[in-house]
């Protein structure tokens, strides 16, 4: 789309990355650990966390919240799920697989081509034929523009989609 950029890391957090920054310190001061101490269970560095977690660091990939969420012992949907309240635990159910299949799925089903989709979403037609292989580890606001063109949340293109 003319005039579309890519957001830099100054940009201002999506909605997602907002939601998992608000939830990642609830959680951690639930399990009563520093900074330092989530950084080190999750396998990251300290500062890159703190700057997760205080909304300055706009682009998450997913592969990231993977790691909080299986630090923490949660699904991955709750940490982007605004209160994320739910304690459902953390499962090995491969949240780029289900976000592909939810994916495809819903643009299956309103009629879309990768194409349409990508413009709906502001999506780059070949970044959204990756992720739908699985080729693309997605940020957290490319989710949320293809969750907002789809009309559900990122939570929802995460949590495996129904048999």
């Amino acid at each position: 789309m003319p005039g579309h950029h890519e957001p830099s890391a100054e940009a201002s957090p999506s909605e997602s990355v907002s939601t998992l920054a608000a939830n990642l310190r609830r959680l951690r001061a639930e399990a009563g650990w520093s900074t330092r101490e989530l950084a080190e269970h999750a396998g990251l560095v300290q500062s890159t966390l703190y700057r997760i977690e205080h909304g300055h660091h706009a682009t998450v990939r997913l592969s990231t919240v993977l790691q909080l969420a299986k630090a923490l012992g949660v699904h991955v949907a709750v940490l982007l799920t605004p209160g994320g309240h739910s304690r459902q635990a953390w499962a090995q159910d491969q949240a780029l697989n289900a976000a592909a299949a939810n994916i495809v799925r819903r643009r299956k089903a309103k009629g879309w081509t990768q194409e349409a989709l990508g413009e709906q979403a502001q999506v780059p037609r070949h970044i959204l034929a990756k992720i739908e292989r699985q080729n693309r580890n997605p940020t957290l606001d490319v989710l949320d523009r293809l969750a907002a063109a789809l009309e559900v949340t990122a939570a929802d293109l995460l949590t495996p989609p129904p048999n």
